[in-house]
């Protein structure tokens, strides 16, 4: 199969991938225009809405590919928040009913805070559902924070990738110090993805002020 040229920048890409690896255009200038016509991509009243698609220079078509390609990059970044919600919760009620496993992308601060919970339990019986519920409701509360953080930065709030990164960032230096590096390492991981969103929603913003002036 021949590659795929990306008509924004002509960059070769390999055979079924929908976007460009270089700049996020979508290779296909025909999916391109299905996507667009049945999307809603201008949230910014300047850029203008779909059925005025027709009136766009090629110049602007491909800004607009462009910004496909980037606002797909910010959601995959932002979701990551919903992981580390739903994850972390997972960890919690493993913990609860004394299991030993743990998902590596979970809060290391729940964990630590499951494990308190539970020791106290363990030392005072009579208090112990007391404990493990104080446990559970303090991760419940993390993990919403966590779901917040994600519906935000889907908006496009560049603070709460920042924010969610130093929280998070924070968190990998808990697991370090207890020297859980397996976990520590995906933590990193994570917080790349992070990153990544972050810069698109950066990108998303200079391209809108193209697409203003264009």
């Amino acid at each position: 199969m021949e590659t795929l040229v990306c008509p924004h920048c002509s960059t070769a890409n390999t055979p079924g991938n929908n976007y460009c690896s270089k700049c996020g255009a979508l290779l296909t200038e025909k999916k391109a225009a299905d996507q667009l016509a049945t999307r809603d991509l201008y949230p910014d009243p300047k850029i203008g809405k779909p059925e005025q698609l027709n009136q766009k220079t090629p110049e602007e078509i491909l800004l607009l590919q462009k910004r496909m390609g980037l606002e797909s990059r910010k959601k995959s970044g932002a979701n990551w928040f919903y992981w580390i919600a739903g994850l972390s919760i997972l960890n919690s009620i493993i913990s609860l009913v004394g299991g030993g496993l743990h998902f590596l992308f979970g809060l290391g601060v729940t964990q630590i805070t499951d494990a308190f919970a539970y020791a106290f339990a363990q030392e005072l019986p009579e208090l112990g559902v007391v404990f493990l519920g104080i446990g559970f409701v303090i991760s419940l509360i993390v993990a919403a924070v966590n779901v917040l953080f994600g519906f935000l930065a889907n908006k496009g709030r560049r603070w709460i990738f920042i924010l969610g990164m130093v929280l998070y960032a924070l968190d990998s230096l808990v697991l370090l110090f207890f020297k859980d590096y397996i976990s520590f390492a995906f933590h990193l991981f994570v917080l790349f993805g992070l990153y990544n969103g972050f810069k698109a929603s950066g990108d998303i913003l200079k391209l809108q002020d193209q697409l203003a002036h264009a």
